[in-house]
This record gives C-alpha cells, sequence and structure tokens, in this order.
C-alpha cells in the first residue's frame, strides 16, 4: 500500500436528503489531503431531493464527488456499485445518517501501515434527544462492525466477494461481510479517534413495528455463520414473547369455542401484561394520550410480529443452512 494511499468513501442513501448534506459538509473538513480522496454517493431510489442536493454540492466541492443511482435493492447492493466504481485502494463506509470527525480518515489510514490489518472498525457516539421509540446505532467498544462508520482495503473485499446482496435491508449485512473478512485471515482493528456521530431518530411507536421485518436477516446470517452467531450470543430469548402470543391465541381459541370465562382470563392476562410493559417503555417520558394509546398497541402486538418474522426468516433462509447445503453437494 502507498504511503499515502487514495481512499473512496462510499456512501448508500434512500431519502435522507437533509442529513447527508450534513455527512458531506463534515467531510470537507477532513484533515486529510482533498485530492486523495473522493466521496461515492449511492442513491438507492430516493424519491426526494437527493440527487439536486449531492450534484450541487459537488459543484463547489473540494474533492470528487461522483453520484451513482440504483432501482431500491437495499444498502448491501449500494455498497457494492460503490465498490465497483471506485478508485481507492481503502474504501470507507458512512451511512448517511452521520456525521464525522476531521481527522476520520486520516486516522483510519495509519493503522493500514500495519501488517494484516485489512479493516478499520471506527467508534459510533449517538447524538441528539432520545424517545421511547427511537432508532439507535452505537459502537463504543467494537465488535460490532456497523458499515456507518468503517474501512477496508479493496483488496479485502474483492477477495470475499462484497456484500451480500440477500441482506435487502440494513441489518446483518456488516457483521456477514465482517466475518467473512476474519473467516480468510484479515485482521480489523477497533479505532477510538475514528469516531463518527449517529442521531436518534424519533419514531412513531407503531411505525416501530415496520423494523421487526429486518429480524429474518438474522437467520441468513445464522446459517452463513453458525459458530460466530453463536459466539456472539445473539440467540434470542423468546420466552416472553411467547407467553404472550399463548395468551392471545388462547383467548382467541376460547372465544371461538365459546368458552368465555377462558377467554376472559387470558385477555385480562394480556392486558395486564402489555399495560405493564407499556409503562416500562414510557417510563420517565411525558407523552400525549395518542402516543400512550400508540404505545399500548405497540405492546400488544410487538410479540406476535416479532415472532411472525423470526418464524418468516427462519423459513424463507433454512435452504442456506450449512447441513443442507452439505447434501445437496453430496
Amino acid at each position: 500500500m502507498s504511503e499515502l494511499p487514495f481512499v473512496s468513501v462510499v456512501i448508500p442513501t434512500y431519502n435522507r436528503a437533509s442529513l447527508l448534506l450534513k455527512l458531506l459538509d463534515s467531510l470537507t473538513k477532513q484533515t486529510y489531503p482533498f485530492d486523495h480522496f473522493e466521496v461515492i454517493v449511492v442513491d438507492d431510489g430516493s424519491t426526494d431531493e437527493t440527487e439536486q442536493v449531492v450534484r450541487k454540492f459537488a459543484e463547489s466541492a473540494p474533492f470528487s464527488v461522483v453520484y451513482l443511482r440504483q432501482k431500491r435493492k437495499g444498502p448491501a447492493a449500494a455498497r457494492n456499485l460503490g465498490i465497483r466504481h471506485s478508485q481507492g485502494e481503502i474504501i470507507a463506509f458512512a451511512d448517511s445518517d452521520v456525521t464525522v470527525v476531521e481527522g476520520w480518515i486520516e486516522n483510519a489510514v495509519k493503522h493500514f501501515k500495519n501488517n494484516g490489518v485489512e479493516g478499520v472498525e471506527g467508534r459510533t457516539e449517538p447524538c441528539g434527544s432520545e424517545t421511547p421509540f427511537s432508532h439507535r446505532a452505537h459502537n463504543l467498544k467494537g465488535g460490532q462492525f456497523l458499515t456507518c462508520n468503517i474501512f477496508y482495503t479493496k483488496a479485502i473485499l474483492e477477495k470475499v466477494g462484497g456484500f451480500d446482496e440477500r441482506f435487502q435491508a440494513p441489518h446483518r449485512e456488516d457483521s456477514d461481510l465482517a466475518w467473512r473478512v476474519l473467516d480468510v485471515g484479515g485482521q480489523i482493528v477497533f479505532a477510538p479517534d475514528v469516531l463518527a456521530f449517529h442521531p436518534y431518530f424519533p419514531k412513531r411507536p407503531l411505525s416501530m413495528l415496520k423494523s421487526f421485518a429486518m429480524l429474518q436477516y438474522d437467520y441468513l446470517l445464522y446459517f452463513k455463520h453458525p459458530r460466530r452467531f453463536r459466539e456472539a450470543g445473539w440467540f434470542p430469548k423468546l420466552s416472553h414473547h411467547l407467553f404472550h402470543c399463548a395468551l392471545g391465541i388462547t383467548m382467541l381459541v376460547a372465544l371461538f369455542a365459546k368458552v368465555f370465562p377462558l377467554a376472559a382470563v387470558a385477555g385480562g392476562l394480556l392486558v395486564l401484561r402489555t399495560i405493564r410493559s407499556a409503562k416500562r417503555t414510557l417510563k420517565g417520558y411525558r407523552a400525549d394520550p395518542l402516543y400512550v394509546a400508540e404505545a399500548f398497541l405497540y405492546c400488544l402486538l410487538a410479540p406476535f410480529v416479532h415472532i411472525g418474522m423470526r418464524l418468516y426468516g427462519y423459513l424463507r433462509f433454512l435452504p442456506y443452512h450449512s447441513a443442507l447445503r452439505r447434501e445437496k453437494s453430496k
């Protein structure tokens, strides 16, 4: 690797024009020479003013800015497109909702001078105001390999084949890539001074139910890396959710069978558990009545959605189970 390697900063984005501009502005303050890095924005089918924002910024940017666009395929596919169009020896990944410190690139590049280092995992800190249903992302001690703030050599990315585009949501595709890098002997170091800030995103309670769709990708990751998944301790504890769902099913079956006392008991327990869960979730947070009602509905429905998406993911990705793959290869 050259003494001052060229770096390609790949930024996948979808409908985050205003936040993306904050990231681009933070990149103009980098201490790394502007003629030694480029920024590649990959628009994953945005319907807002993302393209206009990027092109206007590029007119006065002190570094090269490349704008690419694809049909909506997810961040893994967007990053792969950016990699294919990159010129750098090192590929930096940042999500369009973060901002980075002035020495972000410079501090990361110095670690690649050590033999065997193929990746540098940055420190990601949350910022802004948190609500009970905020989307959050942080990596304070390493080992999470979040692609909102990580660097890899282009050579190792090409060696492992980039991101697995079967991960069509921003969930677990980063761990899958990192584990494949580690599996081929690449070293990934954690660098606290490669710092990015990730804002909290306040969301309405019911809108958070959509996020459970990402849980299906846990099973794609598990079937690809069973040992590492077990060592990470990512198997969920589902006893609470299963009991909650059992109460709901019992209530519905009892109502259908006209066993009303049993339905009343099961329904009553279900409501009590939901109230307790909502109180625990909203503890210390002042909310209007509509928000409280939404929180109650969320706590009522979330276990059913959670279990449903996990079951769907298990069945969807079961063919990728290592044992099944071995049977097919015989």
